[in-house]
């Protein structure tokens, strides 16, 4: 199972974006994984948003990723919250959703 955790610490001017584990489906016309390549993509989109910016990821190897930004730009925030809604919504879908579980903690 895929787990992604989001903190957004509002007061703080924080935000965080773990996501850990490998998903074990497999797409029955392509024997692919589609759940995982999808999730890959996302990571590396916001990679290279943080890359563009002087920033790097605290975390990276085979299954998990962790990235940790305080006072991040208006691009970097609304980058990772487009990439969490986009893991909720592949939660919300019926294909995926013994896959993935995505957890948003936001304090204000």
């Amino acid at each position: 199972m895929i787990s992604a955790r989001y903190y957004n610490a509002i007061r703080k001017n924080e935000i965080s974006l773990i996501v850990e584990g490998h998903s074990h489906f497999v797409n029955g016309d392509t024997g692919n994984n589609d759940l995982c390549v999808a999730v890959s993509t996302l990571i590396i989109e916001l990679t290279v948003a943080m890359d563009n910016e002087g920033l790097a990821p605290e975390d990276v190897e085979d299954g998990k990723f962790t990235a940790r930004i305080v006072n991040p730009s208006d691009k970097i925030r609304h980058t990772m919250a487009s990439i969490v809604d986009t893991l909720k919504w592949l939660r919300s879908t019926h294909k995926y959703r013994e896959d993935i579980e995505v957890k948003d903690f936001t304090i204000k």
